[in-house]
C-alpha cells in the first residue's frame, strides 16, 4: 500500500473515532540508530514522539483486542512535507495498518529546525499497537 502526498536518504528502520494515550505506543529510541546520521538523531526522535502523541488506536480494534506492529516507509521532501507513506509490513490487521498511515499523513509537515540542513529523507518506522 502506497500513499503519495516525492534524492532521499534513509534515516530509520513505521476511520472513525479512537482512543489516545497508553493504548497506543511506539517502541522507545530511534528506529535504526546505525542508519541515522548523527546530526538527525534528535530530530528523528522528535519525529517519532510526534507520531506517538498523535496515534489513535481504532475503537473497533480495541474492542476486538487487536495488537500488532505496522512497518512504514515515510518519505519526506526537503521542505519537511510528506512525500509518501508505504506500508512495508502489515500488522495483520487492516484497521491498525490504516490508522498508522492516517496518523503519519495527519501529523505533517515535519520541518527541520534551524541549523539542521533540510534534505529529503526516507524513514523506516515501526508503529506498535499494544493494549495495556
Amino acid at each position: 500500500m502506497t500513499h503519495e502526498a516525492g534524492r532521499s536518504d534513509t534515516v530509520g528502520n513505521p476511520q472513525g473515532g479512537g482512543d489516545r494515550g497508553p493504548l497506543a505506543a511506539l517502541p522507545p529510541g530511534p528506529a535504526a540508530p546505525d542508519a541515522t546520521p548523527p546530526e538527525y538523531r534528535a530530530w528523528l526522535e522528535a519525529f517519532r514522539r510526534r507520531i506517538q502523541e498523535s496515534l489513535v488506536y481504532p475503537s473497533a480494534a480495541v474492542r476486538r483486542r487487536l495488537v500488532g506492529t505496522v512497518r512504514l516507509e515515510i518519505r519526506l521532501r526537503e521542505s519537511g512535507e510528506l512525500g509518501r507513506v508505504v506500508l512495508l509490513r502489515s500488522s495483520g490487521h487492516p484497521a491498525l495498518d490504516e490508522a498508522a498511515i492516517r496518523t503519519v499523513e495527519a501529523a505533517g509537515p515535519f520541518p527541520f529546525p534551524a541549523g539542521l540542513p533540510p534534505r529529503a529523507l526516507t524513514i523506516h518506522l515501526p508503529v506498535v499497537f499494544e493494549l495495556r
